[in-house]
């Protein structure tokens, strides 16, 4: 009888263990995400580059940001989809500047390796 209730408590507490939300926080399924780009990729360096030139001044070297202002990009694609990010870059956020050039067609390459070195900086490091 008892090696029947632990078995039994032993396939509840699997069950409920395998219940719950299966996404990461960019909303796909967690099996399904992609892993941070490779940071020696062409698009991560060209990406490195524009963040250097736009970005870095508040957000440092790292993502951390400083600490007079809320600029910490650690976890950003957790807080907001690539949309919202990309809007943000382009029309700023409260005292955020934007960078209105990276919205010009002749500019959808920096924007574009911008976000991958993005994606890049801000994933977990393991």
């Amino acid at each position: 009888m008892t090696r029947l209730l632990i078995a039994s408590m032993l396939v509840a507490a699997l069950g409920i263990a395998g219940c719950g939300d299966k996404t990461g926080p960019d909303g796909k399924p967690a099996t399904t995400r992609t892993p941070p780009p490779d940071p020696n990729s062409p698009g991560v360096q060209a990406g490195k580059i524009v963040f250097q030139d736009n970005c870095q001044q508040c957000h440092q070297a790292d993502g951390s940001g400083t600490t007079q202002a809320r600029t910490n990009l650690r976890g950003v694609f957790g807080r907001l989809d690539e949309g919202k990010i990309r809007d943000t870059i382009v029309h700023g956020r409260n005292f955020m500047p934007g960078v209105p050039d990276l919205s010009k067609p002749e500019r959808k390459a920096d924007m574009d390796h911008l976000m991958e070195y993005l994606r890049w900086l801000t994933a977990p490091k393991t």
